[in-house]
């Protein structure tokens, strides 16, 4: 039933292209345009255009984020009963003011941090890393200027990031 409603819906919008045009949209649109397929909500619709859509400002909100957002950005977001979209908007815009234009990106590495498979690495992983001289040989042994180009987003300069 969902498939086959939106499977309707993305041809009545254009098809292939419609789709393809929403990675030129912005967040919002690309976000309000997904929400017209049936059974997509706000989640599903930031998960699409965070992962499929390049716009590394979605987050895509759910009990989990919310619950690292109180712990984390803020307390006072432990007083809603409930994940309305107020509160849905707001737990985003607390993520891209904090995080900037890669805000879903920070959310996904957090999100995964959080989860108790990877608790214990957690610390290790957002601590500044100590540079000694064995890791420092063991880095200069694995990567050296024929290693393939990262293919990760660029790392905003302090300039492009919202604080």
């Amino acid at each position: 039933k969902y498939i086959r409603q939106s499977a309707a819906t993305v041809l009545d919008n254009g098809g292939r292209e419609w789709l393809f045009g929403l990675r030129k949209a912005t967040h919002e649109e690309a976000r309000t345009a997904l929400m017209t397929l049936h059974g997509v909500g706000a989640k599903v619709a930031d998960c699409v255009c965070l992962f499929s859509l390049d716009k590394p400002g979605a987050i895509p909100v759910d009990t989990h984020v919310w619950q690292i957002s109180v712990r984390t950005l803020d307390p006072s977001l432990s007083t809603a009963k409930s994940l309305t979209p107020t509160i849905y908007a707001r737990v985003g815009d607390l993520w891209r003011s904090k995080y900037g234009a890669y805000a879903g990106w920070a959310h996904t590495i957090l999100f995964a941090a959080d989860l108790v498979k990877f608790k214990d690495r957690a610390a290790e992983a957002l601590s500044p890393a100590k540079k000694t001289a064995k890791t420092a040989r063991k880095r200069k042994g694995k990567h050296n200027d024929s290693s393939p180009p990262s293919t990760c987003p660029p790392t905003p300069d302090k300039n492009q990031v919202a604080h």
